[in-house]
């Protein structure tokens, strides 16, 4: 499991008596600190239907998280300059507003998740692997593969498409899977453990662990961020999460 929960045995054994809930605030505290220094969790959201002349449009988040910023948009498959848009809030509801003289005047309609046995007709709309395809022969859907090679369906790069990074809350429940595995234990358990190591006067402080742990930290961060460059830079995007020592 991708959550705080499945790091609490981890970090139990280093803090020895500190309570579970200051053990889970520290987990908190230390994946929402990694995520705002490094930005290195991320989403993209494809496949947003635009309406002609409609400034704003609903970020749809999968976790339970808060929107930083939105890194990139992309109309079309075409990039949109940052200047054009900005991340607006509607209560706790994060939203794209596009800028006066850059609201999109063409309307866009995205897809719903393709299905095998259903019927489509020529001008439907599916999202297929985060892509949106647009049917051009009326058929009744089998197997996508299938489908594609006969011609059915062409791609459709004409939705909006977001990406935006994401900082976790307290009540964050589940994280992405390939970001967890890499920074779970090397980052956030780490930060976690030197947060509690360094409570002067609790039984489990530890001034010389607490150290070490964030140096821990501190190295994850400096992957973490050079690993965005280089994602940015269209280099590498993989860094070796070592586990902690």
């Amino acid at each position: 499991m991708n959550t705080y929960a499945s790091l609490y045995p981890l970090i139990s054994a280093e803090v020895k008596g500190c309570p579970k809930n200051y053990i889970m605030l520290a987990l908190y505290l230390s994946a929402e600190k990694f995520c705002d220094l490094t930005e290195s969790w991320v989403k993209k959201m494809t496949g947003i239907s635009i309406v002609a002349n409609l400034d704003s449009y609903e970020i749809p988040i999968v976790y339970d998280a808060r929107v930083k910023r939105i890194e990139y948009a992309w109309i079309k498959d075409q990039p949109q300059d940052p200047d054009w848009y900005e991340l607006v809030w509607s209560g706790t509801t994060p939203y794209i507003r596009f800028n006066t003289n850059y609201i999109p005047t063409e309307a866009v309609t995205a897809g719903s998740a393709w299905a095998t046995g259903t019927a489509y007709v020529v001008g439907n709309y599916v999202m297929y692997h985060d892509a949106n395809y647009k049917c051009v022969t009326a058929h009744t859907s089998g197997t996508w593969a299938t489908d594609v090679t006969a011609g059915y369906w062409d791609l459709a790069d004409n939705a909006l498409d977001i990406q935006v990074c994401l900082v976790p809350r307290l009540e964050t429940n589940e994280f992405e899977t390939n970001w967890f595995e890499r920074w779970g234990i090397r980052a956030i358990l780490a930060g976690a453990i030197a947060d509690l190591k360094s409570k002067e006067g609790e039984p489990w402080a530890d001034p010389q662990g607490a150290k070490r742990y964030g140096n821990q930290f501190s190295v994850s961060v400096s992957e973490a961020k050079a690993n965005k460059q280089r994602q940015n830079k269209g280099g590498d995007q993989r860094v070796v999460a070592r586990m902690f020592v």
